[in-house]
């Protein structure tokens, strides 16, 4: 089990930056599956204790390799979360595919910033395919390694070119 835990102050702070349009979308989206609510919150809590220890906490929400490595981590983590309630596979990773897409089409993101962050989700939930039996610290070493072998875009579609790489836009 992991040692990071979502805290009450994080929860808070996280839902106050929500849109009316965002939190009832998103109610809307848990109450379908609401299964999935506490198992991704503690994914992304550990996500971002992980990416803050790992990068610092400004670097990993730049538009570089360390964000590429946080959305495939958020991901992956997603999944492996929603497993511990509910054991079908591709219900968890049909879960991760929709809330972080949920996520990316609520953002405030250029196209570019977009792909590139749709791109590296669809990485980490095939990286999960490939290490299921990996430990959080195993993965996050196979991420960085990934990085190092991440490739900028510099226009839309331009992601395509590279289907296991991780992608960014800035360095």
């Amino acid at each position: 089990m992991s040692q990071y835990i979502l805290t009450t102050p994080m929860l808070i702070k996280r839902i106050l930056r929500l849109k009316w349009k965002q939190v009832f979308s998103l109610l809307g989206l848990i109450f379908k599956q609401p299964q999935y609510a506490l198992p991704t919150l503690r994914a992304t809590s550990v996500c971002m204790s992980i990416c803050n220890r790992e990068y610092g906490s400004i670097e990993h929400h730049l538009n570089n390799a360390s964000n590429a490595v946080r959305h495939a981590l958020w991901n992956l983590l997603i999944i492996r979360k929603s497993l511990l309630w509910n054991r079908n596979e591709n219900k968890a990773l049909k879960w991760a595919k929709t809330m972080t897409e949920w996520h990316e089409k609520f953002s405030v993101n250029d196209p570019l910033d977009q792909e590139m962050d749709l791109h590296n989700n669809k990485i980490g939930r095939n990286l999960f395919l490939e290490t299921r039996e990996l430990s959080e610290k195993e993965i996050v070493t196979i991420l960085q390694e990934k990085a190092k072998d991440a490739r900028k875009i510099f226009k839309l579609k331009e992601s395509e070119k590279y289907p296991i790489n991780l992608v960014y836009i800035s360095d």
